[in-house]
């Protein structure tokens, strides 16, 4: 009996990991470049203009919220996110951002944490979201979500 128990948890993890993967992936990558330090990442930046990290975290969790979707989708053949999976949804790159940010303040020395980096994180997942319900009409785009 336990034994059957351990091999569905098993089961149910590894679906979860297989439908989640590329948001797996690009959470990782964010709270690598999250817990960098800030002299590194101004050695790797190659735009340099006033709040540039703003807009890196727009595109980060842009991306990010893209990926959660698309794990959502998968295996779903109804092209329209129920209201309860974008609550969802919204509540993971919502929590995560915030996370990010108190990892920043607790564990690095030269990171900070910053209501505008949050709100920046915040603004670029909800974009996704949006651009995601204008855009499920458009075949080449259901394609990159799938």
């Amino acid at each position: 009996m336990i034994n059957l128990i351990r091999s569905k948890i098993m089961f149910n993890l590894i679906n979860i990991i297989m439908k989640f993967w590329k948001a797996i992936s690009w959470g990782i990558l964010i709270i690598v470049l999250s817990m960098m330090s800030s002299s590194s990442i101004e050695k790797i930046a190659i735009f340099k203009f006033p709040h540039i990290d703003k807009v890196v975290h727009f595109c980060l969790y842009f991306v990010f919220t893209i990926f959660l979707i698309s794990g959502f989708k998968r295996n779903n053949y109804n092209v329209y996110l129920k209201p309860a999976r974008l609550i969802i949804i919204i509540l993971i790159f919502t929590s995560f951002g915030i996370l990010m940010e108190i990892f920043q303040l607790e564990f690095t020395t030269t990171r900070s944490a910053e209501l505008l980096d949050f709100v920046a994180d915040a603004v670029g997942g909800i974009a996704a979201v949006l651009v995601y319900q204008k855009l499920i009409k458009i075949r080449f785009f259901n394609t990159i979500v799938k």
